[in-house]
């Protein structure tokens, strides 16, 4: 797996409650904006891989689900309100926290 996707992956564990399936608008934008940074990396995935990964960390079927739904479109995401994380934000806050 790429390490920008798992860094992606675990900051969304991290921050955006997916055992609650992203039931809140904030939480889902932040998938949401992780799902644009990665297109605009230009950062591919496997949709096996980030299903086994996410398994791993203990997140509900419903809320992978979501993720491979929203990290396979993110061109046609909406963001349920006004709070953002720009690409190269996230990049920083992946490359600083979680990647080796």
């Amino acid at each position: 797996m790429d390490k920008m996707v798992r860094a992606s992956l675990d900051w969304i564990n991290e921050i955006a409650f997916p055992d609650a399936e992203f039931i809140h608008p904030n939480d889902e934008n932040k998938v949401k904006c992780a799902s644009r940074a990665l297109q605009k990396m230009g950062v591919t995935f496997n949709k096996a891989e980030v299903r086994v990964y996410c398994n791993k960390l203990g997140m509900p079927r419903e809320s992978i689900e979501k993720i491979l739904d929203w990290y396979s479109r993110p061109k046609g995401l909406r963001l349920k309100n006004g709070m953002k994380f720009s690409p190269a934000e996230l990049k920083k806050i992946w490359v600083r926290q979680f990647v080796e």
